[in-house]
């Protein structure tokens, strides 16, 4: 399921959430911005999918990008999360925004390269400095209030 950088997230929702923008999303039938990101980045994203991620399925979503079937990310000490069947959701105080990723979001910056827009990579390095916030709990009320 493909939806823009910075759009309005709506996935699975009868009206978009105000304050929470979708960063990659992506699709093999749309092209996507591409380029590197800093070890900062990576520690504190790796952080975040172990932390933040949010809206679980029973099922795994397979990367549209390529034929890879079982995607993980290792977590350190031999542990290993299989991505594919949740989301990673992401408070910025600076910008007073949710951002709202598939978790395969790790994949698409890791092996093919996608580069997510300035405001998120932002978000993830102020995470390091331990923002106090509860992703699911933010999450879950976030997209209860989509159907009232």
């Amino acid at each position: 399921m493909h939806f823009e950088d910075l759009s309005a997230y709506q996935y699975d929702l009868p009206k978009p959430l105000e304050g929470v923008m979708t960063v990659g999303w992506l699709s093999s039938s749309a092209p996507f911005q591409q380029g590197a990101v800093s070890q900062e980045f990576s520690v504190a994203l790796k952080r975040l999918l172990i932390t933040n991620r949010v809206n679980k399925t029973r099922g795994y979503h397979r990367c549209e990008l390529c034929s890879v079937n079982e995607i993980y990310v290792c977590t350190g000490n031999k542990e290993k999360i299989r991505l594919g069947s949740a989301e990673l959701w992401l408070r910025s105080e600076r910008n007073q925004s949710i951002y709202a990723a598939p978790d395969l979001i790790w994949h698409y910056i890791f092996d093919h390269g996608y580069l997510p827009p300035v405001p998120f990579v932002d978000a993830v390095i102020e995470s390091l400095a331990g923002i106090n916030w509860n992703a699911n709990e933010e999450a879950r009320r976030l997209l209860d209030s989509a159907f009232l």
